[in-house]
């Protein structure tokens, strides 16, 4: 009768215990606070404020300060910590080359207005040359920048047993003119008297152009606005070919 007292007891003891440990396992666990994480540190650096176009001058409105990650700075960024003043100290600076919106700005895609102005506005292997002319070789001066022209060549050829004469032959087309003289803009006037006109050529072309003034006098021919589509400058064959008939053989001959 004791042993079977006991065996109860124990068995009660344990089923307390096993009720004890349960219930403190059912209770809720005290959240844990979430960490914050570290704030990375920032610095304002200069960027555009939109697209921004080569050979446009740069104005205080086309940027803006704009905050960026201390590690993502480069060097050639423009931070407003060492420069504050930078937004109007670059403006009326040339940009050189196009910025997107949000582009960090960089000096070295920048220039002064006043410098290397007409080689920005040159295509990719495309060369400035200036030939003489004259209101009377210039379509009486109506010939501004940004126009395009076909150059004729004009020269005196004289032959065995012929008088000497004139001879007129267009040997570049749709050229544009990029200066009238200094002058690279059309003047409100809307005329531009000068003494030289500088041409837009290929580097072929340009050879052309100085052989042909050593031999002759050069002029320029005005085009429509509506053909400036066409190829953008073409270099004429000056050559002809000429048939000859020798009894029953025929040859043929190139000229100039």
């Amino acid at each position: 009768m004791m042993i079977l007292r006991l065996a109860i007891f124990l068995l009660a003891a344990g089923a307390a215990g096993a009720a004890a440990w349960l219930s403190m396992q059912a209770e809720p666990q005290q959240p844990q606070m979430a960490v914050a994480p570290e704030k990375m540190p920032m610095i304002d650096v200069l960027v555009a404020a939109g697209n921004i176009t080569s050979g446009s001058v740069l104005a205080p409105e086309n940027v803006r300060w704009e905050p960026w990650p201390q590690p993502s700075v480069n060097e050639t960024f423009i931070r407003r910590d060492q420069r504050p003043e930078a937004a109007s100290e670059l403006s009326g600076t040339f940009v050189n080359t196009p910025f997107v919106a949000g582009e960090p700005i960089r000096e070295a895609r920048l220039a002064a207005t006043n410098v290397n102005l007409l080689s920005n506005k040159l295509a990719p292997g495309k060369r400035a040359v200036a030939v003489k002319v004259t209101a009377e070789s210039t379509a009486g001066g109506f010939i501004l920048p940004g126009d395009r022209v076909d150059v004729i060549r004009t020269s005196t050829r004289s032959r065995d047993g012929e008088e000497s004469r004139n001879e007129s032959q267009i040997i570049i087309m749709n050229a544009r003119v990029l200066a009238i003289d200094q002058t690279a803009v059309q003047s409100a006037e809307g005329t531009v008297l000068g003494k030289t006109a500088t041409l837009e050529l290929t580097p072929t072309e340009a050879e052309e152009i100085v052989a042909a003034e050593a031999s002759g006098m050069l002029s320029l021919a005005l085009r429509a606005v509506a053909d400036h589509h066409q190829s953008e400058t073409a270099l004429l064959d000056r050559t002809r070919k000429v048939r000859i008939h020798r009894a029953a053989e025929t040859s043929v001959v190139t000229v100039d």
